[in-house]
């Protein structure tokens, strides 16, 4: 029986990678209430906070005339200025924009925000609703532009602070992997812990052996889970990073949204 034993850990040991990122997925991905907390950490990062205020930002001056409103502002003999001014007030609004993403108030808007956007997320996975899926950053922009002295209220277009999490034609895809993560994640798991018992069970006469070697599956579990999130954060960073100053913002993404990934990661190293 020794092969077969040796076989049904081997066995147990991959499906049990799989099972661990598969129960990540749908603990990170389908619940909200981890989304929306993990969604928190991610604005408390310094690089994110400066690419959502560079959004912010961007989405300000290319739906609001700066110039046009501060030259209606200025006296006549000044209104030359207008130009340089709004140069300036560009500066100033990009420092707004950073300090009003540290504030209670506007972190409080951005988590509603998320929540919202993960709720329909949820509901266009789950009832097949066809519908794009977008983070509303609309409430927060309007903050920022009073923030710089700019009055946005009625003038910015419903999609001026929106973030596209998800498309219409992306739906069938998403819809058969979150249906996946929904019932393989804790199946495998399951499956994993019944096949190393098995094993136990089958190897008489030397079942401390076959309790060691399952330990040590376990730690592979553990460093195989933490290697890949290593190699796909790599692959990730240097496909959606479009500039060398996106890749700090996109990284941190990734190390943030893959916490808890690392976390069972470790815990299945220290059950091991």
């Amino acid at each position: 029986r020794r092969k077969t034993v040796v076989a049904l850990i081997v066995v147990a040991t991959l499906i049990g990678v799989i099972s661990v990122l598969a129960v990540w997925a749908k603990r990170q991905v389908l619940e909200t209430d981890s989304w929306v907390q993990t969604s928190s950490e991610l604005l408390s990062d310094h690089a994110i906070q400066e690419a959502v205020a560079g959004f912010l930002v961007d989405a300000l001056y290319s739906n609001v005339d700066v110039e046009a409103e501060l030259s209606n502002r200025l006296p006549p003999q000044l209104q030359s200025l207008s130009g340089p001014v709004a140069g300036a007030l560009r500066e100033l609004a990009d420092r707004a924009a950073l300090e009003a993403l540290q504030r209670p108030r506007i972190q409080q808007l951005w988590e509603d925000a998320n929540r919202v956007a993960h709720e329909t997320f949820i509901e266009v996975v789950e009832d097949d609703t066809d519908v794009d899926v977008t983070l509303d950053l609309n409430t927060i922009l309007g903050e920022v532009g009073n923030r710089v002295g700019i009055d946005v209220a009625d003038r910015l277009p419903a999609d001026a602070g929106q973030i596209q999490i998800l498309k219409t034609d992306q739906l069938s895809a998403v819809q058969d992997g979150v249906r996946t993560f929904r019932t393989v994640g804790y199946v495998l798991a399951f499956g994993t812990l019944l096949l190393y018992a098995v094993a136990i069970y089958l190897a008489e006469g030397w079942r401390r052996q076959a309790l060691r070697a399952t330990g040590f599956g376990f730690i592979v579990i553990g460093i195989a889970a933490l290697a890949i999130r290593g190699f796909a954060g790599d692959l990730i960073v240097e496909s959606l990073a479009e500039t060398a100053a996106s890749e700090p913002a996109v990284n941190s993404t990734w190390t943030i949204g893959t916490e808890l990934l690392a976390g069972v990661a470790w815990a299945m190293i220290g059950y091991g």
